[in-house]
């Protein structure tokens, strides 16, 4: 088979049809021979700020000199995105040869019927604890998919360190109908013994992650007690604060991300290293980690898309999200003039999301993401209408951006985000910097 028939072999695999639980994950990695018992893990759940968490810390430990592997959920324009060794994409070639190396597994346990089919994400998961292995990878940094307690991610036993960013409203009619519900599933990546690093503040959902930390006897280390950060400048690509931590005290520390909520999550990556250190390397390095921070880059997370005119894409696709988002570019941007391009999926709070985006931005295109989950224009521009606000409706997302595009009257005055979700993002990414509409390779 091809690359492109592999993936869309992936694609079809199914989503809403299985039930909760690790048996199919863990079937086909015993059937692989448990490649994810033979790596270091660090592994990182979180409503927000996951993805970017793996990146920064995945930059530190390749600075270290180490092998990493990462794996991310969602991609932004290829699949390949989501398995990354030195955060190298693994190549169409590789794609095709775990396919066929798993292809049998799969379809013995399709065999079993409908409920025992392994999902999308429990196939590419094992996909990349095998990759990860056959390329001896030193360690791997893994970002769960959805949750934590039942994630196919959440077999590794026993993790150098377990990381939650945060804890918000999100999934919820999965994850539970209360953020002490969602704490519980996040929660649920705690393991016997193993240290965790936790940025919620909030004590109905922190009371939580204490109880099962707790009960597995795990090393709580928490944001505002045992580490924290001030923000000294918060300049476009010029970002600098301080690092109050565990054991170490960092000044003026330049990062490369944009955006306020980066600060947090790099002062958790920061927080993990120090518990990490001595299994990785010995003693903490300041000075690489210092170098590792100006060289980090996260697409689709605060990016310039175009300097002239100013285009920024943020992935923000949840309440919490888009109201960091509508911080920062109020801090940062606060003379622009705003135009929006916004399309979101139907399962997330639109009308919370929208009235953050409708208080941003002087105009809105709304559009749809090539998403089953995506919600029309029509429903958005109903929502802004109880608003009074003014909106334009375009289908096709690049054609969104060429319309936000044309409105622009000022280049020195104006500036265009684009957000709502990450495959909103990803198509303008594709559009703007590969001048395509298809996957690239």
């Amino acid at each position: 088979m091809t690359y492109e028939q592999v993936v869309k072999y992936l694609y079809s695999r199914p989503y809403g049809k299985v039930k909760l639980g690790l048996e199919r994950i863990e079937e086909l990695l015993d059937k692989l021979g448990n490649p994810q018992d033979r790596l270091k893990v660090i592994h990182i759940a979180g409503t927000n700020g996951k993805g970017s968490v793996t990146k920064i810390l995945s930059q530190i430990l390749m600075d270290e000199g180490k092998k990493v592997g990462s794996f991310f959920s969602p991609h932004l324009i290829t699949f390949r995105e989501r398995i990354r060794i030195n955060d190298k994409l693994i190549s169409p070639g590789e794609v095709v040869e775990e396919y066929e190396r798993l292809i049998p597994l799969i379809e013995d346990m399709d065999k079993e019927g409908e409920t025992h089919k392994p999902s999308f994400f429990e196939v590419i998961t094992a996909m990349a604890f095998e990759l990860f292995r056959k390329n001896n990878c030193e360690l791997a940094v893994i970002e769960v998919g959805l949750g934590g307690l039942y994630d196919a991610t959440n077999v590794v036993k026993d993790p150098l360190v377990s990381i939650i960013t945060n804890i918000d409203w999100d999934h919820s009619n999965i994850l539970g109908n209360t953020l002490p519900e969602i704490a519980e599933q996040k929660a649920g990546i705690i393991k016997q013994g193993c240290p965790v690093v936790c940025g919620e503040i909030h004590k109905d959902r922190l009371e939580v992650i204490e109880k099962r930390a707790k009960f597995f006897s795990s090393k709580l280390v928490l944001y505002k007690r045992d580490f924290d950060f001030n923000i000294t400048k918060m300049v476009f690509n010029e970002n600098l604060f301080d690092y109050h931590g565990i054991n170490q005290e960092i000044k003026d520390i330049h990062i490369s991300l944009n955006g306020a909520y980066q600060f947090f999550n790099t002062s958790i990556a920061i927080a993990a290293m120090e518990i990490v250190s001595g299994e990785v390397s010995s003693p903490f390095k300041e000075s690489i980690i210092r170098k590792a921070l100006t060289k980090v880059k996260w697409e689709g997370r605060m990016e310039c898309l175009m300097k002239e005119p100013l285009v920024i894409a943020d992935g923000a696709h949840n309440l919490p999200g888009v109201r960091e988002l509508y911080h920062t570019i109020k801090a940062i941007f606060p003379s622009r003039r705003v135009i929006m391009v916004v399309g979101i999926l139907r399962d997330k709070d639109i009308t919370g999301m929208l009235k953050y985006f409708s208080d941003m931005a002087s105009k809105i295109v709304l559009t749809a993401p090539k998403y089953y989950r995506a919600a029309e224009p029509e429903t958005l521009g109903d929502v802004l209408y109880s608003f009074k606000k003014d909106y334009e409706i375009v289908h096709e997302v690049p054609n969104a951006v060429d319309r936000a595009l044309s409105m622009l009257e000022d280049y020195e005055r104006d500036m265009i985000v684009i957000s709502g979700s990450l495959y909103t993002v990803g198509e303008a990414r594709k559009y703007l910097i590969y001048n395509t509409v298809s996957e690239k390779g």
